[in-house]
């Protein structure tokens, strides 16, 4: 298995300026007809939603967010939409004592976070097979993202965050942690928050490692940002980043390509959802 490492560079076998336009240029924030920020899923009275998960099936979008009502653990739940903007309502599909958070959408398996990242679980969209695939004591675990047989996550410990990775069959979490090579000079946040990575394939039929994140660079408010990898390269950061910003506090981004659209969603402050969009007029890629 081939290591995402931490190489930098600006060859071919890296993650650095050969990858291609990669859907990030000219995101445009979706609205509701008075202008505020549109809200993919109603919110319920006393319940926040976040970690929005979007996955394309049988030619609708799924949603799949963490649905945390008010003194109650967070559950998993998703909502579906003909068009990526407006969503039925949300069915629970995952619970757990401890509660859920985090989710991530393989197949009829879902991935997240138990409790408060004590550790990250795996299970069946029907509730069943709930089981510990990664704990670690004295850290806090979080996003996982399974591709291609390793599970990306992050792990926080001692006042310090970072990327890491393992191998999904046998757990073995490799040494080293997954950097980021910064490009923008004038965005560099200290950690990556709530990733989410997928694959994709070039129009040559190469695989991409897609990586978007939140980051808050100087402390200020949290924008969304865009890395990439070739296979056993290293992330490296869309020179444009952040690849959305100015509003305030937008986090936990999740990113698919549905028709001829690039949608992005995202959680808000006061358990909000939010979208922004854009139309991929010459795709270079799919996922």
């Amino acid at each position: 298995m081939a290591s995402l490492g931490c190489a930098a560079g600006g060859d071919a076998g890296d993650g650095g300026s050969n990858l291609p336009e990669r859907g990030f240029a000219g995101y445009t924030r979706v609205l509701a007809a008075d202008e505020a920020p549109l809200q993919p899923v109603e919110k319920p009275d006393g319940v926040a939603l976040g970690d929005p998960f979007a996955r394309v099936v049988d030619g609708r979008v799924e949603l799949y967010v963490s649905l945390c009502p008010d003194g109650v653990p967070c559950r998993i739940a998703v909502a579906t939409s003909a068009d990526g903007r407006a969503f039925g309502p949300l069915e629970t599909v995952a619970e757990d004592p401890a509660g859920l958070t985090e989710p991530y959408v393989v197949g009829d398996v879902f991935y997240a976070v138990r409790g408060e990242g004590a550790a990250l679980v795996s299970g069946r969209l029907d509730g069943t097979d709930v089981r510990a695939v990664l704990e670690e004591p004295g850290a806090r675990l979080g996003s996982p993202s399974a591709v291609d047989g390793r599970l990306f996550f992050t792990r926080e410990a001692d006042g310090a965050q970072a990327l890491r990775h393992a191998e999904l069959d046998t757990g073995h979490v490799f040494p080293d942690p997954l950097v980021v090579e910064h490009r923008p000079a004038d965005w560099t946040p200290p950690a990556i928050l709530q990733p989410e990575i997928r694959r994709a394939t070039t129009g040559a039929g190469r695989s991409v490692y897609r990586m978007v994140y939140a980051g808050r660079p100087g402390g200020g408010d949290a924008d969304l940002a865009f890395a990439a990898a070739f296979e056993g390269g290293a992330f490296s950061d869309w020179p444009f980043d952040p690849a959305l910003g100015g509003d305030p506090d937008e986090f936990a981004p999740s990113n698919i390509r549905f028709g001829a659209r690039y949608l992005l969603y995202f959680a808000r402050p006061g358990g909000r959802l939010g979208l922004a969009e854009r139309v991929a007029d010459n795709p270079t890629e799919s996922f």
